[in-house]
C-alpha cells in the first residue's frame, strides 16, 4: 500500500511538474506576446462592421469602448467612456498606477476609413499587451480620437491634468 502511494506522488509531482501546454491547457498570454494578427483583423472588423452604414464615429465608439472595457480599463471621463468636442469624438479608458504621471496613447483616425479603423484597432491589442494583474507604475490613458491631434496643448478632450502627463504616444493613420 504505501508503494502504491509514492507511486501515484511520483506520478502527481510529474504531472505537476509539466508545462500547461502538454496537458492541453492554454494560458493566457500577457504582455507583447497577448498582441496578435487575429486581434488586430477582429477588432477592425468588429470598427468597419459598426461603420458600415453611418459616416458617424459614434458606433465605433462603443465598440472601442467595450473592448477597453474588456481589458480592465475604467472610464477616463470620471464614468463615461466617451467624450465630444469640437465635432470629434474621443474615447478614453485608464488604468490607474502607483505613481501620478501619466502615460497618454491616443490613437488617432476616422474609424469609419480602414486606416482609422486599424489605429483604433492597434490600440485594443496595446490595452490587451498591458492587461497585467497590478498597478503598472505610471497611470495609463488609451484614447481614440477623431480629431486631429494637433493644435495647442491640452487639448479639449484630455481626461486627466495636462501637467500629470509626463509622456505621449500617437498611433495615427
Amino acid at each position: 500500500m504505501t508503494v502504491l502511494y509514492w507511486a501515484l506522488g511520483l506520478g502527481l509531482a510529474a504531472l505537476v511538474g509539466c508545462p500547461a501546454e502538454q496537458l492541453g491547457v492554454e494560458l493566457p498570454r500577457g504582455g507583447p506576446d497577448a498582441i496578435s494578427q487575429e486581434d488586430l483583423r477582429r477588432d477592425t472588423w468588429l470598427l468597419a462592421r459598426a461603420s458600415a452604414h453611418t459616416t458617424s464615429p459614434n458606433q465605433a465608439g462603443a465598440v472601442i469602448a467595450q473592448r477597453l472595457s474588456q481589458m480592465r480599463l475604467l472610464p477616463a471621463f470620471g464614468g463615461e467612456w466617451t467624450r465630444t468636442t469640437g465635432g470629434g469624438l474621443a474615447v478614453c479608458g485608464r488604468k490607474d498606477g502607483v505613481q501620478k504621471s501619466v502615460l497618454l496613447v491616443v490613437a488617432q483616425g476616422d474609424p469609419t476609413t480602414v486606416d482609422g479603423a486599424l489605429a483604433w484597432a492597434g490600440l485594443v491589442s496595446l490595452a490587451k499587451g498591458w492587461d497585467q494583474p497590478g498597478q503598472p507604475t505610471r497611470t495609463r490613458v488609451l484614447c481614440a480620437i477623431t480629431p486631429p491631434l494637433e493644435g495647442a496643448w491640452p487639448p479639449p478632450w484630455l481626461p486627466v491634468p495636462a501637467d500629470q502627463v509626463t509622456a505621449v504616444a500617437v498611433l495615427s493613420s
